[in-house]
């Protein structure tokens, strides 16, 4: 692999997590609303 084609991948990469990391979140679709015991001890 050469010196350029390195610079370009790591700079394509770069770019990538970037663009991944200012991208907001999916809002999660909330579908029982009960409260129940599996809810409030987080499902375990």
């Amino acid at each position: 692999m050469s010196k350029e084609n390195l610079h370009h991948t790591l700079s394509s990469l770069g770019d990538a997590i970037e663009e991944l990391a200012s991208t907001p979140p999916p809002q999660q679709e909330i579908v029982d609303r009960s409260i129940s015991g599996n809810k409030l001890s987080g499902g375990i």
